[in-house]
């Protein structure tokens, strides 16, 4: 008997001390619950999370309700026995901790709150009519996550930005705290709805790059096209990087088998695409963020750490783009390289059980975003083809 055990599932966790359970985790994805039991039940916590991006979080001790926060729009409620003992107003909470960075030359401040995908997105296409639209003078773009100070620096390097490490909790897309206006790109009930929509429409009716154009308040006519920048540094940088490793770069295929939402796709596939490269001369560069993804029995590929500029100007020389979908993809998709996507369900997730392949390929595909030669990109749907045809579909484009 061991004496400590943890195990964990995608809808489990469990801790043992001598066989006995001391904590028990339960998550219930469609009904978004997710429940925490201490000794057996002696403490019991219960957290709900809601569609519109409110929640609910019980405490019960002995199977009493001692405490609840509510979270009620942009306030946290907190009660104790039925009864408001304490309010947080998080609009409040926002200023307290971050208006010190905010210079106040600027009337309007922009705050990136979204995956790499959806900033790629806004920065490339809407950036510019949505400060027009807001008649903003002097406004600030803030990133929230290190990369997004990166894709800004390749979109938008002329509007004026800082990087802050915040996590933001806002509902709403708009907020006036003197002396600033406060729009958040996005807030967390647009990605539920979005994800909701797609999932429970019939195929092609709900896209998510339409639906960010919806949230921000934009027609199709407002849009307007930046292209990546490519900064000297980091285009540098890149380059020393690669010539440690050996990378060929006059001949190589760039990989990149991760994502977020999309469910890995089997290795085995990784690896047999790699080796066959290999056998027709080609050099491999696979772009790894985490060890997820082993590659066991993979021939000399090549990888390296690199930043999303880094990794943007390694494709931009690559003879061909095989990858999983996830935001990245978008990133990749002004390198202008012929490249192959891969779809796959989304997992299980807070407010929802998984999605369709099909669902994900129409509400997420390519198809629907402006401005890109459709005629480089290949797009499949990995339920409907086996491992084995897609590997040579796109082995015949590699000569």
């Amino acid at each position: 008997m061991k004496l400590y055990e943890y195990t964990r599932s995608s809808h489990n966790k469990t801790a043992k001390i001598l066989g006995f359970t001391i904590m028990e985790v339960s998550i219930n994805y469609d009904a978004s619950e997710k429940v925490q039991k201490i000794l057996g039940g002696l403490i019991k916590t219960s957290k709900f999370d809601y569609l519109n991006g409110t929640s609910q979080k019980e405490i019960k001790v002995l199977g009493f309700l001692s405490i609840t926060r509510k979270r009620e729009n942009n306030d946290y409620v907190y009660l104790m026995f039925g009864k408001i003992i304490h309010k947080t107003p998080l609009i409040l909470e926002f200023k307290k901790r971050y208006f010190s960075y905010f210079d106040r030359q600027y009337d309007d401040i922009y705050i990136l709150n979204a995956n790499s995908g959806e900033i790629c997105l806004t920065l490339t296409y809407c950036i510019d009519a949505f400060i027009k639209k807001n008649k903003s003078k002097n406004p600030l773009l803030v990133a929230t996550k290190k990369y997004h100070f990166d894709m800004i620096k390749m979109l938008c390097p002329d509007i004026p930005h800082i990087y802050i490490k915040m996590r933001v909790d806002m509902i709403g897309k708009e907020h006036k705290i003197k002396p600033f206006r406060l729009f958040f790109v996005c807030d967390t009930p647009h990605f539920r709805q979005v994800e909701f929509d797609i999932k429970n429409n019939d195929l092609g009716k709900c896209h998510y790059f339409r639906s960010l154009v919806e949230y921000l308040g934009l027609r199709n006519d407002d849009l307007s096209y930046r292209k990546m920048l490519l900064p000297i540094e980091d285009k540098r940088n890149m380059l020393d990087k690669v010539a440690k490793i050996g990378l060929n770069l006059d001949k190589f295929v760039f990989l990149a088998p991760e994502a977020i939402s999309c469910e890995s796709y089997d290795e085995k596939f990784w690896v047999m695409l790699i080796n066959a490269l290999q056998d027709k001369g080609f050099d491999v560069f696979v772009n790894l963020t985490s060890d997820r993804i082993k590659l066991e029995g993979a021939r000399d590929f090549k990888t390296c750490d690199l930043s999303i500029i880094e990794a943007f100007a390694l494709a931009k020389n690559a003879q061909r783009i095989v990858m999983l979908r996830s935001g990245f993809t978008d990133i990749l998709l002004q390198t202008h390289i012929p490249m192959d996507i891969l779809y796959t369900k989304f997992g299980w997730r807070t407010c929802f059980s998984d999605m369709s392949t099909s669902h994900v390929l129409a509400g997420f595909g390519t198809r629907q975003i402006p401005f890109i030669d459709q005629g480089k990109i290949r797009e499949f749907n990995m339920s409907e083809i086996t491992l084995e045809d897609c590997l040579t579909l796109i082995l015949e484009k590699i000569k």
